[in-house]
C-alpha cells in the first residue's frame, strides 16, 4: 500500500474514530439518573410525607378523641349517679360535660377531615409509585441498552486505536507530521478525496494538472486552495 493509501486509510480511522469518541461521550453522559426518574421519585416522596402527615394527624385525633369520650364517661357517671347534691357542683360538673362535649364535637369535625385527606392522599401515593414504577423500569431498561452500546464502543474504539498505531508507524515521519498539522487546522479532516476536479474538503475546482498528479497517485498533492491532501476516488 502506497503512502498516500496508508494516509486515507489513516484518514478514515481518524474520523470514524472521532464519531466513536462522540458517540461515546453522548452514551456515557446518559447513564445515571435522568431528570424524569429524579423527578417522579421527588414527587412520590413528597406525597408519602404528606400522606404521613395526616397519618399522624389521624392518629393523634383518635387518641385525642378516645381520652374525650373517657372523660365525658366520667363525667356523666358522676353528674347522673345521684351522688353530688350540691348546686354549684352540679352546675360545674355539667360546664364541665358541655365543654367536654364541644370539644369532641370539634374533633369529630377534624378526625373526618383528616380520614378524608388520608384517603385522598393515599391515592395521590398510588398514582405517584404508579409513575415512579413505569418511569423507573423504562430507565432501567434504557440504562441496559447504554451500558451494553458503551462497552460495544469502548472495545470498537480499542480496534480503532491499534489500527490507528500499524498506520501511523507505516507512513514517514514528515509526511505522519503534516497530517497531523493538518488535522489539527482543517477541523478533523487532513485528506479528502478528489471528485473529478474538486477538492472534496473546499468544494474548489483544482488545476487540470494538479487533478491528473492526484489521480496517478505518485506524489502527495495538496489542494492549491484549502492544503488539504488529496486523493484519487479509486483508491
Amino acid at each position: 500500500m502506497s503512502q498516500i493509501s496508508m494516509l486515507y486509510q489513516l484518514q478514515l480511522v481518524d474520523s470514524e474514530r472521532l464519531r466513536k469518541r462522540r458517540a461515546l461521550i453522548d452514551a456515557e453522559s446518559n447513564l445515571g439518573e435522568t431528570p424524569g426518574l429524579q423527578q417522579a421519585r421527588a414527587i412520590l416522596v413528597q406525597e408519602k410525607t404528606v400522606l404521613s402527615h395526616w397519618s399522624g394527624r389521624l392518629r393523634d385525633l383518635d387518641l385525642k378523641l378516645k381520652g374525650l369520650n373517657g372523660k365525658i364517661k366520667n363525667k356523666e357517671q358522676r353528674l347522673y349517679s345521684g351522688g353530688v347534691h350540691n348546686s354549684k357542683e352540679l352546675q360545674s360538673l355539667q360546664a364541665d360535660l358541655d365543654q367536654l362535649r364541644r370539644r369532641r364535637d370539634k374533633t369529630e369535625d377534624s378526625l373526618l377531615e383528616a380520614m378524608t385527606e388520608v384517603d385522598d392522599r393515599e391515592a395521590l401515593v398510588s398514582e405517584a409509585q404508579a409513575v415512579f414504577g413505569q418511569i423507573e423500569e423504562q430507565w432501567k431498561a434504557e440504562q441496559d441498552t447504554l451500558h451494553v452500546t458503551v462497552s460495544q464502543l469502548r472495545d470498537e474504539m480499542g480496534v480503532l486505536e491499534e489500527r490507528r498505531r500499524e498506520l501511523r508507524a507505516s507512513i514517514d515521519e514528515a509526511d505522519v507530521d503534516l497530517y497531523d498539522s493538518l488535522l489539527r487546522s482543517k477541523g478533523g479532516l487532513a485528506v479528502t478525496v478528489l471528485k473529478g476536479e474538486l477538492c472534496g474538503g473546499c468544494r474548489v475546482r483544482v488545476p487540470s494538472g494538479l487533478a491528473q498528479r492526484v489521480r496517478q497517485g505518485q506524489e502527495l498533492v495538496l489542494c492549491n486552495n484549502c492544503g488539504r491532501i488529496l486523493v484519487s476516488g479509486y483508491l
